[in-house]
C-alpha cells in the first residue's frame, strides 16, 4: 500500500462549481512521509492523504481523521486516473 497526498481546489464559473482533486504522481510507503511532503508542499495542513493500493484507490485522510467520504473518493480516482473498488 502506498500514501498520496491529494490538494484540492475549488471552482466556480457560470455552469456551477465543484472541487478538482489533484496529486502531483509521488508516492510513499508511510502516511508521516505523505503527510510531511503535503506540509512542505502546501507551507499548511490544507491536504488530504489518501491510500492506494496499486491503482485502486483504498482510503482517503485528514491527517489522522478518516474521511469515510465516498463520493469523494470516486471523484478522486475518475480525476486522477485510479480504480475505486473497496473490496479489492
Amino acid at each position: 500500500m502506498d500514501w498520496i497526498v491529494i490538494e484540492q481546489s475549488a471552482w466556480c464559473n457560470d455552469r456551477g462549481f465543484g472541487i478538482n482533486y489533484g496529486w502531483d504522481g509521488l508516492r510513499f510507503q508511510s502516511k508521516q512521509s505523505a503527510i510531511s511532503h503535503g506540509i512542505k508542499s502546501r507551507d499548511s495542513d490544507d491536504f488530504n492523504v489518501s491510500t492506494l493500493d496499486g491503482d485502486n484507490l483504498t482510503g482517503f485522510y485528514w491527517m489522522d481523521d478518516d474521511m469515510n467520504d465516498l463520493e469523494a473518493m470516486a471523484e478522486i480516482a475518475e480525476q486522477n486516473g485510479f480504480t475505486f473498488n473497496l473490496t479489492q
